[in-house]
């Protein structure tokens, strides 16, 4: 990662990291807890940072769209910790999931607190609250991310019920399911400095671009990333059954013993480690991990492409630098 990336990154996430933390206070205790417990656990802030660079782009008064972008981190915490019960997944970021550690019915109920949360927080941001008509643009925006993101999220379960799967279905999921809340971010971004046309447009061409690399290369990492990386075990979307396109190349490239031992594994409630680390050796072995990277790469490029409708300077350098950091990330 370059150096002037990582250090706004991390100088963007302390603004939204000191927001979310007064923010989830309150009482009952154990409700405010619960719904910090996942976004506590830290991560990268991407999608605020997007609202924030897009802001930057035209305005210098950042820190009146920090609750702005603070709204897209609780609402995407939200869906994480909704999807993590409906998954059953034990970790996320690297600790257990807050329905693990506070049982489901308060993992739901701090799943709805976040969402709730999110709204107080765009309706907090001093960028939005001068322009009314922005406001109603942004809360717009942001209810229908979060209305697509349970499409998706729907979509996802109802694939994994059935044995129908193929790229079209691939792109619709992880358009729903992570380009929706990347548009969201930016074009909020920009909503906030009062700005509408073609800069809107690219916002919104960069971040669905960016979004379907993103996913893509996440989905690699579900697969044949370092667990000390991903904060979950080896291997660990064939062991859940996902259906993501890393897992369809290995399916159609790798040899029949090791396509046949993939198909055994895939969503199976027993799965012996030896089983899984030889498997996940064959997809590292077959080349899959770089042929998804050399597609999210071309997405990559389609978004910085859309960069030329924003203006020159720092933040759009920085949408570049993390444009091409999403497809680097290491596996």
């Amino acid at each position: 990662m370059e150096a002037g990336l990582r250090r706004e990154l991390s100088r963007a996430a302390e603004k939204v990291d000191r927001y979310l933390e007064r923010s989830l206070k309150g009482e009952p205790e154990l409700l405010y807890r619960a719904a910090y417990h996942l976004v506590g656990a830290g991560g990268k802030r991407i999608r605020p940072f997007m609202t924030i660079q897009f802001y930057r782009a035209f305005r210098e008064d950042e820190d009146d769209v920090i609750p702005a972008a603070a709204s897209l981190e609780l609402l995407h915490n939200f869906t994480l910790v909704h999807d993590d019960i409906m998954d059953r997944d034990d970790f996320r970021r690297g600790v257990p999931t807050v329905h693990k550690v506070y049982g489901e019915p308060i993992a739901i109920l701090a799943g709805d607190a976040l969402f709730a949360k999110a709204y107080e927080a765009m309706l907090d941001s001093k960028a939005l609250r001068r322009n009314p008509a922005g406001m109603m643009m942004a809360l717009s925006s942001m209810t229908n991310a979060a209305m697509r993101l349970c499409e998706g999220q729907t979509l996802d379960y109802e694939l994994s019920k059935g044995e129908r799967f193929d790229l079209d279905d691939y792109y619709r999921l992880i358009s729903l399911k992570t380009s929706t809340l990347f548009v969201a971010s930016a074009e909020i971004g920009v909503i906030a400095a009062s700005v509408e046309g073609d800069p809107l447009e690219a916002a919104r061409g960069y971040a669905e671009n960016l979004g379907l690399a993103f996913q893509m290369v996440d989905d690699l990492l579900g697969v044949i990333g370092d667990p000390s990386v991903t904060g979950k075990p080896v291997g660990s979307d064939i062991r859940e059954g996902k259906k993501t396109l890393p897992i369809m190349m290995a399916l159609e490239r790798l040899p029949k013993d090791d396509s046949s031992l993939l198909r055994g594994l895939w969503g199976a409630e027993e799965v012996g480690e030896e089983a899984i680390v030889r498997v996940v050796e064959a997809i590292r072995r077959s080349g899959v991990g770089d042929d998804v990277k050399e597609i999210a790469a071309s997405y990559v490029e389609r978004a910085i492409g859309n960069l030329d409708g924003i203006p020159e300077g720092e933040p759009r350098s920085l949408l570049e630098d993390l444009a091409r950091f999403v497809v680097g990330r290491s596996y």
